[in-house]
């Protein structure tokens, strides 16, 4: 049964037999709906289908990760089976994306839960993949000429270090990128710390292309700051979207905040 059958003999596969369980159920839904029909459809129908297996289904449970007393962002998932794994279901005309993953990656670290299958059926076959998920616990890594950066930019680079360590000991690793880009400007808020994604005049062979915000944060007028996540350390995109963000905003340099797989890690990055 596809990645059931690829790793159904190993050794301590995560809630086996209630994952071949919901599988079927899915095959089933499957096969006597077809494709085609929208997401509802396939949402009541597997609900029915569990319900009448005598697994114990919640639909549609909603989560609020909060931030010094605000509301940062709010998760709402498919379905809960058992109390043990999260069911995200899509109909696509095309294999999972990276971000489908994340959803889902995200919904476990919030839910504290070990496991969620993505269920497709869109397609011709079901298509469905396990996301196990483990918790890490580590600490921050600096990169690059930090301690420089620290004796030439002490007060900068010490509200930004205790700013990504308050968020990094709140909600530890795990979550999606936008995710810590909103914590992160939670923590500034309470703290009164004004952080602006900057604004530049984009122009291209002297043609003015308008004006464009950065995917990027400006601290105390010298530094921006670009928050990654997952991955180990920021990546070869992370570092060439840095240095175009610098070249456009004249700034010569930035940290790079990747809350990555196995540890916070701050990159700083100069130009000349």
């Amino acid at each position: 049964m596809g990645d059931m059958m690829e790793t159904g003999e190993k050794i301590g596969i995560l809630h086996e037999n209630l994952s071949y369980v919901i599988v079927g159920a899915a095959m089933d839904v499957h096969n006597k709906l077809g494709p085609g029909w929208d997401e509802e459809a396939y949402h009541n129908a597997l609900l029915l289908a569990l319900t009448t297996k005598g697994i114990k289904t919640e639909s549609k449970r909603r989560g609020y990760l909060r931030h010094r007393d605000l509301d940062t962002d709010v998760f709402e998932l498919d379905i809960l089976v058992e109390g043990k794994i999260i069911l995200e279901l899509k109909h696509l005309v095309a294999p999972f994306a990276p971000a489908h993953y994340l959803q889902l990656i995200n919904y476990l670290k919030y839910w504290n839960l070990d496991l969620g299958l993505l269920i497709n059926f869109g397609l011709d076959k079901l298509q469905y993949k396990r996301i196990p998920f483990t918790p890490v616990s580590s600490d921050i890594v600096f990169s690059g000429p930090w301690d420089a950066y620290r004796q030439s930019h002490f007060e900068t680079a010490s509200t930004l270090e205790s700013i990504a360590r308050a968020v990094f000991d709140s909600h530890g690793l795990g979550y999606s990128s936008n995710i810590y880009k909103n914590l992160f400007k939670a923590e500034c808020d309470f703290r009164q710390v004004t952080i602006d994604p900057p604004l530049v005049k984009l122009v291209y062979d002297n043609v003015a292309l308008g004006p464009k915000r950065m995917d990027a944060f400006c601290m105390d007028g010298h530094t921006l700051l670009l928050i990654t996540a997952l991955g180990e350390g920021s990546s070869a995109v992370d570092l060439r979207h840095m240095i175009s963000y610098l070249h456009q905003a004249g700034l010569s340099r930035g940290v790079i905040a990747n809350y990555g797989n196995s540890h916070l890690n701050l990159k700083l990055v100069t130009i000349s």
